[in-house]
């Protein structure tokens, strides 16, 4: 027989009538320690991630249309090595409003110990078909900033026998530009602030960030204005 896209264990509450049509009915699910067969989401992360490497720094002067460009070509380049066709998760739920056989759902949420995922799409079974979205998080554990920790779309379109995976990896992409457009723009404000507060920083200090500068800035002038009026 087929081999099944969904394993584990866990609890199915359902409200399903069975008709000459299929399936009517809704049914809500929790599913613990198990796997979804077909689909790697570690995979793509990781893809994602490394695809980020190779791409030109945002604040070069390239324009965002250009890195999108650059950011799809790479990640469609990336090697199949590491890619298990398999994502296992601690748990996943969600609810299904099936209509003659048609399954809807639209709010699943994914935990696995690296990532977490929500899940909105549509199974077929009279055509034994689905189209499905995935947007995938990674999760990290160091309590570091990460610039690649955004969210990647993974779409997964076509039979059950043939499915199709695809990234919408713009979302991703996108986010990892503005975000470092941004840095570079907090910098420039914080050193032209610097320069009008007079808190430009020397060669050899620590960093500080503009706030800091301020406080300490703020901070002398007033045991200035202490001394001088215990000094009267």
């Amino acid at each position: 027989g087929q081999k099944p896209m969904l394993t584990g264990t866990g609890n199915v509450n359902a409200d399903i009538l069975v008709n000459p049509q299929g399936l009517n009915g809704n049914t809500q699910f929790q599913i613990n320690k198990g796997a979804i067969d077909g689909v790697d989401l570690d995979y793509y992360l990781n893809a994602a991630r490394d695809a980020l490497k190779g791409l030109p720094d945002p604040s070069s002067g390239i324009n965002l249309n250009t890195f999108l460009q650059s950011g799809s070509a790479a990640i469609n380049k990336m090697p199949q090595t590491g890619n298990r066709k398999k994502t296992e998760f601690n748990s996943i739920k969600g609810s299904i409003f099936a209509n003659n056989n048609v399954l809807a759902n639209h709010d699943l949420r994914l935990d696995a110990d690296n990532l977490y995922a929500l899940g909105d799409g549509v199974v077929d079974l009279n055509k034994q078909s689905l189209d499905y979205k995935f947007v995938v998080n990674r999760i990290y554990h160091d309590g570091a900033e990460h610039p690649n920790a955004l969210p990647l779309a993974v779409l997964v379109k076509g039979t059950f026998q043939n499915p199709r995976i695809t990234l919408d990896a713009d979302t991703y992409f996108k986010g990892y530009f503005e975000a470092q457009m941004k840095n570079v723009l907090q910098k420039q404000v914080d050193k032209q602030i610097g320069k009008v507060l007079g808190i430009e920083p020397k060669e050899g200090d620590a960093p500080k960030s503009v706030q800091e500068n301020i406080e300490d800035k703020v901070g002398k002038e007033l045991e200035k204005g202490l001394k001088k009026l215990f000094k009267r």
